[in-house]
């Protein structure tokens, strides 16, 4: 009775740590350097940009984007998680569709998509802002094809709170937008000079699961984040 008792009491604990502690996945350049030795992608094929949907703080799979100058307009995008290729689809580009043109330059990544989100935890405790989940961008800006994090932090409802912009060569913070009174969409939020925040390259934002035909799930997250207290 008495071991019966001690394993329910071991087993309430391991249940109490698992609900209050986020999984734990890989991070956006180990991932990365994971797909690069694979030797999976058609030669010709270079990688232009990866996201990661509902990050706590990591993402469980990443989406790495490839494309060719030989086939423009197509796109082979491969999903991976736990460090192992899980899939891969093709993608042609939509009108009026912002996919990355810029090839990924391993050797300019510096700085891990974990140095992007202590970054951004860090704005969101001095803006006292709590958050659900994160998605994570990695593509390169077309001034000196800089490659950049972009961290959108996100509410319950997937609403986005607030958008940063990480260098991924120097880490340094680029841009940062907080949404303020209006809860704007992802097409529809812009910064504060106006002009159209670049949002991740999916269009739709949803955690994709590829197994020989494409499916969407959105994840159900009910638990907000509180940023860290220094």
């Amino acid at each position: 009775m008495r071991i019966f008792t001690i394993a329910i009491f071991t087993w309430s604990i391991w249940l109490a740590q698992s609900s209050a502690t986020p999984e734990r996945y890989a991070s956006g350049i180990p991932s990365l350097d994971a797909f690069l030795g694979s030797n999976l992608t058609e030669s010709g094929r270079q990688v232009l940009g990866m996201t990661g949907f509902y990050g706590q703080s990591q993402p469980q799979q990443w989406l790495i984007l490839t494309g060719s100058k030989d086939q423009p307009g197509i796109f082979q995008e491969f999903v991976i998680s736990d460090m192992k290729i899980k899939g891969s689809r093709r993608i042609r580009q939509l009108p009026m569709q912002d996919l990355p043109t810029i090839p990924v330059a391993r050797d300019r990544l510096k700085y891990d998509s974990t140095v992007a989100f202590e970054i951004a935890e860090e704005l969101a405790l001095k803006a006292r802002v709590g958050y659900d989940s994160v998605h994570y961008q990695l593509r390169c800006r077309d001034q000196n094809e800089e490659p950049v994090w972009m961290v959108n932090m996100l509410d319950p409802a997937g609403r986005s709170l607030g958008i940063h912009y990480i260098s991924a060569e120097t880490g340094l913070l680029l841009r940062s937008v907080w949404h303020k009174t209006k809860r704007m969409s992802l097409s529809e939020s812009k910064g504060p000079d106006g002009n159209p925040v670049s949002l991740l390259y999916g269009g739709n934002v949803r955690e994709i699961t590829v197994s020989g035909k494409a499916g969407r799930r959105k994840r159900n997250l009910t638990r907000v984040i509180a940023p860290k207290t220094p």
